[in-house]
């Protein structure tokens, strides 16, 4: 008489979860170790570009090039390397921001600068982590490919369905950047009085 369950597999050759518990752990360590340069040496790297143009196009761009990246890198098999690469150097990019923030700046501007960057932050962060993991798992499937492998990495998906994705994000990050524009000095002006 069999047992009441079948023997399967913990995992199925990755799949998303297993891509997104990945990614998310390079996210964290790139945070961590922003935290550790600067509690061992002191300082960190600042500097940030910015685009010419309107305010608007200038935020928005900071937020959207990283999921930018992950999406163009998802179609290939390079995307295995650059996907934990890009979430690592995001956390450790915007932990650094943060520690610098808190030191020099006057708690009244930390307050402000937080409330203006908060929502577009989780949101983004949302995305990036959701097309880096449909990406890593493409890239998985493209480097299955190229090696004449029959393995299959999570579920394979359409390009179509990766752009739909990628525009699914983008709209939700520039909504929450305009809503950050408008609502931030009013909450601003809320919080200090």
């Amino acid at each position: 008489m069999k047992g009441f369950r079948e023997k399967r597999p913990l995992s199925l050759k990755g799949g998303f979860g297993a891509a997104l518990l990945l990614l998310a752990f390079c996210y964290a360590a790139g945070a961590t170790a922003a935290c550790l340069a600067y509690h061992f040496a002191g300082f960190l790297h600042g500097g940030e570009q910015q685009l010419q143009g309107s305010r608007y196009f200038a935020y928005l761009w900071r937020y959207l090039k990283y999921p930018l990246v992950s999406f163009v890198c998802g179609y290939s098999a390079l995307g295995l390397l650059v996907q934990p690469c890009i979430l690592a150097a995001g956390g450790y990019l915007t932990s650094s921001a943060v520690i610098l923030l808190v030191k020099y700046s006057p708690s009244r501007e930390v307050i402000s600068v937080l409330i203006e960057h908060s929502l577009t932050g989780m949101v983004s962060l949302a995305a990036l982590l959701f097309l880096a993991a449909h990406g890593l798992c493409s890239a998985g499937n493209a480097f299955a490919r190229m090696t004449n492998r029959r393995t299959v990495y999570g579920t394979p998906s359409f390009p179509t369905l990766h752009l739909a994705r990628f525009f699914l994000c983008a709209i939700s990050i520039a909504a929450a950047a305009a809503l950050n524009i408008l609502l931030a000095p009013h909450l601003t002006a809320l919080l200090i009085k």
